[in-house]
């Protein structure tokens, strides 16, 4: 596994609000290869009635969005872009969705309606097209919304990936994108 920078292919960041005050959530990724292949910072997580955590969104669970891996001492490590092994089972350091905070994600689908107050859903963590679960995407109605294009929109970052900036809101809907 390659250890890449915050800045990567693979991120979530914190733009605006206090990093330091963020209600996180460090859970255990799911055994499930599929889950584990499609969970990388940036992408909306799932904690399953199993307790552990799957890519992707599921009915009547709130959304997670992946922050990072963690250290041996089972903290945030922001240099790692993937969960890490600790204790015997890889982890993942996840913000919650209530967070008063401007996220930018390198992990979403380009799409010319990701205009400023847009509502975002993610796939859902059953979805077909595993290698995309959990990527944010433009919510249409009826889909569980998971938080709204900020005022920033898309950009590139400084090391040149596409990054989409938004605000995390939960609304529960009745369905959510299978694609």
């Amino acid at each position: 596994m390659a250890i890449q920078t915050s800045m990567g292919a693979h991120k979530l960041e914190v733009i605006k609000g206090d990093r330091n005050s963020i209600v996180d959530h460090t859970g255990i990724l799911s055994s499930n290869a599929l889950a584990i292949a499609a969970a990388v910072a940036g992408r909306v997580m799932t904690l399953t009635s199993g307790g552990v955590l799957e890519p992707g969104l599921a009915l009547g669970r709130q959304p997670l969005f992946a922050w990072s891996g963690t250290d041996i001492n089972n903290a945030p490590d922001v240099t790692r872009d993937r969960g890490m092994p600790y204790a015997g089972a890889p982890r993942f350091g996840c913000i919650v969705w209530k967070a008063a905070v401007e996220l930018g994600t390198t992990e979403f689908v380009a799409d010319v309606g990701l205009v400023p107050g847009a509502a975002l859903t993610a796939l859902a963590n059953n979805a077909t097209a595993a290698a995309d679960r959990g990527k944010l995407r433009l919510a249409v109605a009826g889909d569980v919304i998971v938080g709204y294009v900020s005022p920033t929109g898309t950009y590139t970052s400084p090391d040149g990936y596409a990054t989409l900036a938004f605000y995390p809101h939960f609304v529960d809907g009745t369905t959510i994108p299978l694609v």
